[in-house]
């Protein structure tokens, strides 16, 4: 059985310290040019970057990185920024995580890929100050709060599961 090593950050953010813990910045539902650059941010980060470098860092084929939003008109959609990839590529990936939704029980969300579709959030500022800008190959999900429910956890993580022996597939073609 192959593993993948997981990474979780919680209890960093909160509405009065909206710290990214992927990029060393502060600040939600604002341009890249306006997050703030902290000392706590940049503590915050550190301390994310050192336990993703104990787990093998930039050496990985793939970097997924998982993340929810509230935004109300993306609410239909997982949309996926993306790192490394070429056209041929991102429309496999497209398919890939089409298929794993729907075979998880999770197939109402469209699926928008960065470099394919038009799709609202992009990593800008992780790809610039953070992880995202340190790997060859990374893929960003975006899940609506709608299905971010406890109800649908499992799901989520049946997903999440299948989805990396395919990410690692297609990264090695």
């Amino acid at each position: 059985m192959r593993r993948w090593h997981c990474l979780v950050a919680e209890r960093f953010r909160t509405k009065a310290v909206p710290l990214n813990v992927n990029r060393p910045t502060e600040r939600v539902g604002v341009s890249p040019n306006n997050e703030l650059h902290s000392t706590r941010a940049a503590k915050i980060y550190a301390r994310y970057l050192n336990a993703w470098q104990k787990l093998g860092g930039a050496s990985a084929k793939v970097y997924l990185e998982v993340h929810g939003n509230s935004r109300k008109r993306s609410a239909g959609y997982l949309d996926v920024a993306t790192v490394g990839w070429s056209r041929a590529e991102l429309l496999a990936l497209k398919q890939i995580l089409s298929e794993g939704l729907e075979s998880n029980g999770l197939g109402e969300l469209k699926v928008l890929v960065e470099g394919v579709d038009q799709i609202y959030f992009r990593a800008r500022s992780t790809k610039r100050w953070g992880i995202l800008g340190q790997v060859s190959k990374g893929v960003h999900l975006e899940f609506p709060r709608r299905v971010r429910k406890t109800s649908n956890r499992g799901k989520v993580v049946a997903f999440l599961r299948s989805l990396m022996p395919q990410l690692e597939a297609l990264a090695s073609s």
